[in-house]
């Protein structure tokens, strides 16, 4: 890895009920770990924020956030990690970083890859 990992974030890892079971939405039910497990990042960064209103919800927000991470493949959809004190859900599998279309297409495992996250209250 090339790129040092300055910050420590809590990481929740989330567990499936068994029997596997999903909630009104599609989503597997089970749940997020009590006790974090300390895990380190490359960065992060806002990609999306809004504030919806309609009449059904008054105050609501919505953010997204990517972080860069060394080993994508080890977060998961739906588990939590907390930055700045704000928990944020996983959403879908960590993937490796795309340089697909730069010189760099061999050296993908080196520079890490990102998991989007996303935080709505």
């Amino acid at each position: 890895m090339i790129f040092p990992e300055p910050h420590a974030i809590p990481y929740y890892a989330f567990t499936p009920a068994v029997p596997a079971a999903v909630d009104s939405h599609g989503n597997a039910v089970g749940e997020v770990a009590d006790a974090p497990v300390t895990r380190k990042a490359i960065a992060f960064y806002r990609r999306y924020s809004q504030e919806p209103i309609s009449a059904d919800t008054v105050a609501r927000y919505v953010s997204e956030v990517t972080m860069l991470v060394r080993k994508p493949e080890l977060y998961f959809n739906q588990d939590e990690v907390d930055i700045a004190g704000r928990r944020f859900a996983v959403v879908g599998p960590g993937v490796d970083g795309d340089w697909r279309n730069g010189p760099w297409a061999k050296y993908n495992k080196l520079f890490g890859g990102e998991i989007q996250l996303r935080r709505v209250g």
